[in-house]
């Protein structure tokens, strides 16, 4: 539109209508900057290249779910476990930055996993206590875990909805989680970490 704003701006803007979208604009691995000043939005910065990031494949399993989360903000807060859950992030998220520049798959699956359950116990337990997983959502979130535990470097995020992020940080890994979704009659896509706005 031609408006002048710089990314650091529209990552502002975009933070509006979620953490995703702010992200998106900063591109890579970003973690989102709160700002001291209260007149100021949080903000996207990316501490990770999508080059730094070249041995990640993200397999999306999809459920066929249409979500409406505008209201989930003001529910986060209703919950008691809300508090819980924004200590653990600030406290673990320095860590699960290193983690992942360590590739310490263990160490990043205990720290990213824990903090997407508790960002949907919070999400059960505020005031419409939303629930958003569908039975597929389970399966794929033990199918990642069994696969794991075959030694394969891969965790599971999840993005307030009822799909499941497969992090694979192998060719085989990538494999294992496509074929255990075909398997369950669960669709995908597999994509690698972008670049961010151009």
């Amino acid at each position: 539109l031609g408006l002048g704003y710089d990314n650091l701006e529209l990552s502002r803007i975009a933070r509006k209508g979620s953490i995703s979208a702010a992200s998106s604009i900063a591109g890579g691995l970003s973690i989102i900057m709160a700002s001291e000043d209260y007149n100021n939005d949080p903000f996207a910065e990316q501490v990770m290249s999508p080059n730094d990031l070249s041995d990640l494949t993200i397999v999306v399993g999809c459920c066929n779910i249409r979500k409406d989360s505008q209201d989930n903000h003001a529910d986060a807060i209703t919950s008691p476990f809300y508090p819980v859950a924004v200590q653990y992030a600030k406290k673990s998220a320095d860590e699960a930055l290193q983690a992942m520049r360590s590739r310490d798959i263990e160490r990043l699956a205990e720290i990213v996993e824990n903090h997407n359950l508790m960002n949907y116990t919070v999400l059960h337990s505020g005031r419409s206590q939303t629930v958003m997983w569908m039975p597929e959502t389970i399966s794929m979130i033990r199918g990642i875990r069994e696969i794991r535990k075959q030694g394969e470097p891969i965790f599971f995020s999840m993005n307030t909805g009822a799909n499941v992020f497969a992090y694979c940080f192998s060719e085989s890994a990538v494999d294992k989680v496509k074929n255990y979704f075909q398997s369950q009659g669960i669709g995908y896509k597999v994509t690698k970490v972008g670049g961010g706005l151009h």
